[in-house]
Order: C-alpha cells, then structure tokens, then sequence
C-alpha cells in the first residue's frame, strides 16, 4: 500500500505547499556600478524618491512576463504597460544623474549585487542618442520623448573584458553576492548621452522552449533590468584600458556628498562577510566615487526626514535591504578626492575601538542568539536605526 493513501489531505496539501516554495522562489539582483536609477539614494545623490526595493527590477514578476506581456519588458525593468514606467523619463525614479564617465573602447568594472542567487547570467548594453536613428527612441502617445528602446541597446551589447563573451555566468557559491565584471565598451561608440543597461536572465525555474524542450531553465525566466545615464568620451593617448570613477556629478544637480571633478584610477568596491543576521551588511567603499579619503561623517537620514552624523574613521558605506528604511552616505571632512588620493586607498579599513558599554545591549526575540547581533544592535542603534524586532531597549540609549 502507498505511504501516501495513509496521509491526511492536510498533510498533502502541507508537502505541496512546500514543493511550490522550493520550486519558485524570485531572485533579486541591483545594478550598483554604474549606480542605476534605481539605487541613486545609496550613493548620496539628492532624489525625489527613494526605491527601497532596488533590487526588484523584474519587469512585473516571471509570471506576469510570461503570461500577461508575452516576454515585453521596460528597458529599465519596469512592467511593460505601467504608464509612465517607474525608471523612465516621468517615471518617479527618473532623475536624468549622469553616474559614469568612459573613455571610448575603455575596459570598465560593473558591480551587480545578488540578493538571492538564482543561477542564470548578465548582459550589458549601451544606446548611444545624441543623434538617435529611427527606432532608437520611444515616444508616447504624445509624441514625447519616453526612453531609448531595446533595439537601439541591442545593437552594442559589451564583451566580457577581451574575450568575445557577452554573457556573464554567475558562480553557484554564495546566495548573496557581489559582482564586479569586467566590461570593454566599443570603439566608434562616443556619447554625452548614453544608456546603461543591465540584464539578469535567471536560470532556476522550469520552462518550456518554442519546439517543446522543458527543463529547469528552459523557456522564458525571471528576469532584472537596470538602467544608467553615463557618458562616454573619445578617447585620449590611445589608451584603451582606464575607467573613470563611476559617479560622475550633473550640471543641474549634484549628489549630496563632497568629492572632487577631477579623474580617479579605478578601484574596487568589495561587499563584507557581514549580513543582516550576523553583524549588518556593510559596503567597504575603495572608490574614491563612492566616498572620499581623510576623516568621514557617516549621515543617517530616516524616512522620517531626522538627520543624524557619526564621525568614523572607518570609510564605509552601508548596505541595506527594503526592510531597512534609511540610508547613509559618506562625507569627506578633511580631504577631497584626487588620483593620487585614489590610488592609495587602504586595503584594510581600519580597527575601530568603542568605549561604549555593551552590556544593556542585546538582541532580542529571533535574534538573541545569533551570533554578532548584539555587535549590530550597538552599531546600528548608534546610528539612529534601532528595530525594536532585533535590538533591546537599552540599545537605544547608547
């Protein structure tokens, strides 16, 4: 007799439930270099609105692009019939920031940050609109100029660094994850206006192909969308290997952090061991356009408008996911950015001391025995975010 035939129809329902949860789970992803439209508040520039869910960039859900829009998505990973799109041109997120600054046919770093692994790849991709040809552009109904279309950046998809590669396999290591991929931009290819496109093609769900192959990856998957306004410049000396900094101010507006106009050699950005059930997820910014060199003032502003500053001798920049409604950017007090300053970031943040008694800080509910969380408590309660969820009521005193 099946095992089956003596289960309760709760039981069953119970297993199937989880089947379902194991076999679809939606995986997250944001374009953090060239910072994209959408996560322009992580990096200090002054927004309109924050999109505390830069990170769900998937053209409306997988179901939703597969069974309402056939496939269609916004170039910037919006539904394809919200009107206007979220990331486009009168869309709430749009703020026209130009956050790169190339050299023609150089070798540039982008960094993607995956939240929730779920196989599959990245592509990227450039339009060019100074002087747009037919069909590079959108227009409403109105005859207004929406945003660059898909066929205008699928006419110059970038090469892994120097090989013929345009697709980026993501390593199956780690759920959470930061990418830095090395990108080399056309030759030919100069622009004050230009789109920067990220494309995350998941691989983990099962699908079906046109001639009736199924498999786990097959067919049309989840897919992300990011977009950048960058510049890209002709090139100077021959050279064919340097990249400017990556955040690059606006002649009309400009981020709410010091640095300096002048070029920075490229340097890395790397993403902490840390996470939100250890010790906080934490950027170590060594990108003299992330944050500067010298003395730093860390900003909390809350989504109630308070402000609060902590000096640090540590230049950091935090990482945070939708659950966390704050941001902070990172300030120079002492120092401006210059190359020379650039090339000589250090390659070890500093040990910072704290005098600050611990004891009355602890971890509460879910959290109080997960290792380094009271560590999270004193650091983030310190700043003005302090959960009642995770952190005791004596963190918010210290």
């Amino acid at each position: 007799m099946s095992r089956t035939k003596n289960m309760s129809p709760y039981t069953l329902l119970h297993l199937l439930l989880v089947l379902v949860v194991v076999y679809y789970v939606e995986g997250h992803a944001r374009l953090l270099r060239p910072p994209s439209r959408a996560s322009l508040w992580r990096f200090g520039y002054n927004v309109r609105n924050n999109n505390y869910n830069d990170n769900e960039g998937y053209c409306g859900g997988r179901e939703a692009l597969i069974h309402k829009y056939n496939g269609l998505c916004g170039v910037c990973g919006d539904p394809w019939d919200q009107n206007p799109r979220d990331h486009e041109r009168g869309g709430k997120y749009y703020e026209g920031f130009i956050t790169a600054n190339y050299e023609e046919g150089s070798t540039i770093t982008a960094a993607v940050q995956v939240t929730a692994n779920h196989k599959g790849y990245f592509e990227f991709r450039i339009c060019p609109y100074d002087n747009p040809k037919a069909g590079d552009i959108e227009y409403s109904n109105g005859s207004d100029f929406v945003e660059v279309s898909q066929s205008c950046l699928n006419k110059h998809l970038l090469t892994i660094g120097e090989t013929n590669d345009t697709k980026y396999y993501i390593p199956h290591t780690s759920p959470v994850m930061l990418n830095n991929i090395s990108l080399k931009l056309p030759s030919g290819v100069v622009c004050n206006k230009c789109l920067f496109q990220w494309t995350y093609i998941t691989g983990n769900s099962w699908g079906r192909f046109p001639n009736g192959t199924a498999c786990i990856g097959c067919g049309l998957q989840e897919t992300f969308k990011a977009c950048s306004d960058v510049i890209i410049n002709p090139r100077s000396n021959g050279s064919t290997t340097s990249t400017p900094p990556a955040s690059t101010q606006s002649t009309t507006k400009s981020p709410n952090t010091e640095q300096s106009t002048e070029q920075s050699t490229e340097q890395s950005t790397q993403l902490l061991s840390n996470s939100p059930t250890t010790e906080g997820t934490k950027w170590r910014a060594t990108d003299a356009s992330l944050t500067t060199l010298g003395k730093w003032t860390r900003i909390l502003t809350s989504s109630l408008g308070t402000t609060t500053s902590l000096e640090a001798d540590e230049p950091t920049k935090a990482e945070t996911d939708s659950w966390y409604s704050s941001k902070f950017s990172a300030t120079a007090k002492t120092a401006t950015t210059t190359t020379e300053a650039a090339t000589t970031a250090p390659t070890q943040a500093p040990t910072r001391r704290t005098t600050i008694k611990t004891r009355k800080c602890q971890a509460v509910g879910a959290w109080r025995n997960v290792p380094g969380m009271p560590t999270w408590c004193i650091n983030n309660c310190r700043r003005g975010f302090c959960p009642e969820s995770h952190c005791s009521p004596g963190c918010g005193n210290i």
